[in-house]
């Protein structure tokens, strides 16, 4: 089972607990992260460049805790020269 999981910076530091929690109570076997660029609540603080270092090192323990309960993590990285949507539709009010 491949799940996605939505990462903002209020809790990218939280990421192993996030991988834990997927593979142990949902049964992940193959996790994508997905930063969130842009943010539309106002109450959120989007992802900055000085946030870049801190989810790097957070996306690291966490892939090392997924390999270690036999899962997968990756994540979608920045492919400036691709024209794609919205990794979760949030906009479309859907549930992947």
């Amino acid at each position: 089972m491949e799940i996605r999981s939505t990462i903002t910076p209020q809790i990218m530091k939280r990421q192993v607990e996030i991988v834990t929690y997927l593979h142990k109570n949902l049964g992940a076997k193959e996790i994508r992260f997905e930063p969130a660029y842009r943010l539309w609540e106002k109450k959120q603080t989007e992802f900055q460049p000085h946030h870049a270092e801190i989810y790097a090192k957070h996306f690291l323990k966490a892939r090392k805790k997924a390999h270690s309960m036999g899962c997968h993590l990756s994540f979608s990285g920045v492919r400036l020269d691709e024209i794609h949507g919205s990794y979760c539709n949030i906009q479309r009010n859907v549930l992947h």
